[in-house]
């Protein structure tokens, strides 16, 4: 299974913006979570290469991430993105997915700590893969390609305008094989991407209107407080604080062992 987002880089101003591309597979959609994951990688690629691989940005925060559309199955997505920060310490930015002429997400005011690059993965084959990156045929592996899967979500509970649920983060060496082959961690999107799936559900379950349907997903304020391991059990919580007739809003947490993972707030927004 892959966990790599950027296919080409065809254009870099080293440590100040890019613009790369992503093909989604041809035979599914891939959920938009990891459209933003893509965005938050060509990030880190520009800042790995700005500090000549003796670091790399992991998870942190998010001050808005917009999901305003889905990709079709092997659209050509180009990510661009402004770094406003670049240094040995941290790293912040903005960014962009956009495919057929519409923007689908949009990420501002994120930022990350620059963690020994060593710890998580091998420098010179990281070296070789922003290479061919940055070469005329990308670094695309196949159209093929099997990518990380959506978990499900057990355990799901609801009182009244509250629900629960929970999963447990697979152990296969496989699936971390991207993320990372030194220090296996559960995507922070694919924890995100779990939270939003548990808000539709609670949408849905006190009737809100057009629930169904697909709305612009505003989240805000996402803060990532540590990594999650393989094997780790993560309950998840969702509170709809408020509702309108084209809006909903939700209080989303994680914690594992009783200790807070990371915390939420989103909105759904239905035209």
């Amino acid at each position: 299974m892959r966990f790599l987002f950027v296919d080409s880089i065809d254009e870099l101003e080293p440590g100040k913006r890019a613009r790369g591309r992503f093909i989604m597979p041809r035979d599914f959609a891939l959920p938009p979570c990891l459209i933003a994951e893509a965005i938050g990688q060509l990030a880190g690629w520009i800042a790995m290469e700005h500090l000549q691989f003796t670091a790399r940005p992991v998870a942190g925060l998010v001050g808005q991430c917009v999901i305003a559309g889905e990709a079709r199955p092997g659209a050509s997505i180009e990510l661009v993105v402004e770094m406003d920060e670049c240094e040995a310490d941290a790293v912040s930015y903005a960014g962009v997915a956009r495919a057929d002429d519409r923007t689908l997400v949009a990420l501002e005011r994120c930022g990350a700590p620059m963690l020994p690059l060593e710890e998580f993965d091998n420098r010179d084959a990281m070296r070789a893969r922003f290479a061919a990156l940055r070469s005329r045929a990308g670094a695309r592996v196949d159209e093929d390609r099997k990518l990380a899967p959506t978990l499900p979500l057990s355990e799901v509970a609801f009182e009244s305008d509250s629900a629960s649920a929970a999963f447990t983060t697979p152990v296969e060496p496989d699936f971390y094989a991207d993320h990372f082959p030194r220090r296996p961690v559960f995507p922070a999107t694919l924890l995100l991407d779990a939270k939003i799936r548990l808000a539709r559900i609670l949408a849905e379950r006190v009737g809100l209107e057009r629930a169904a349907a697909r709305p612009i997903i505003r989240v805000t304020d996402v803060k990532f407080r540590t990594f999650i391991v393989p094997g780790q059990k993560v309950e998840l919580a969702a509170l709809l604080r408020a509702r309108e007739s084209a809006s909903a809003h939700f209080a989303l947490a994680a914690a594992s062992a009783g200790k807070r993972i990371a915390a939420t707030d989103l909105r759904f927004e239905w035209s």
